[in-house]
Parts: C-alpha cells; sequence; structure tokens
C-alpha cells in the first residue's frame, strides 16, 4: 500500500490515463521539435475541442502519430522508466 492511502483504496487506472492523455501539461514536449507556436496551437486545440493531446497534435498535421508517442512520454518526463 501506498503511504497516505486508505487501506482498501484502489486506483483507477483507467480515470488516471484519461487525466494523463488530456493534460495539456505534456506540451511543452514538443516544442523543441515543432516550436513553440505549433505547440501552442496544439495545446489551444485540444482545450478548445475538449481532446487528447496526441488527438490535436495529430490533427494538427504537425507532428506524426510515431514522434508524438516517442517524444511525450508521461513517465520519461517525470523520471519513472
Amino acid at each position: 500500500m501506498l503511504p497516505g492511502c486508505v487501506e482498501g483504496a484502489q486506483l483507477n487506472r483507467a480515470q488516471i490515463d484519461s487525466y494523463v492523455d488530456r493534460s495539456l501539461m505534456l506540451v511543452p514536449a514538443l516544442s523543441p521539435v515543432i516550436g513553440y507556436d505549433k505547440a501552442s496551437a496544439i495545446a489551444h486545440k485540444a482545450h478548445d475541442e475538449d481532446t487528447t493531446l496526441r488527438e490535436a497534435a495529430l490533427a494538427s498535421g504537425y507532428i506524426s502519430a510515431e514522434d508524438f508517442d516517442h517524444i511525450v512520454t508521461p513517465a520519461t518526463m517525470v523520471g519513472q522508466t
């Protein structure tokens, strides 16, 4: 059990994954590759259309699915492997 957790509490992995997928805090990872303006446009698109960052990025045409998946890796971004 994790420290500070209520005994018997279970993580809702599907909900956590949804929150991560929709997190606009991941967009800075794209800036070095596609530039600040394009990364910002992707974040705005995701927010305005209530979609995931990945969906907005692919719809923009600024980055491929393969490149997005390689660059935007939340676990790596927080020092986990």
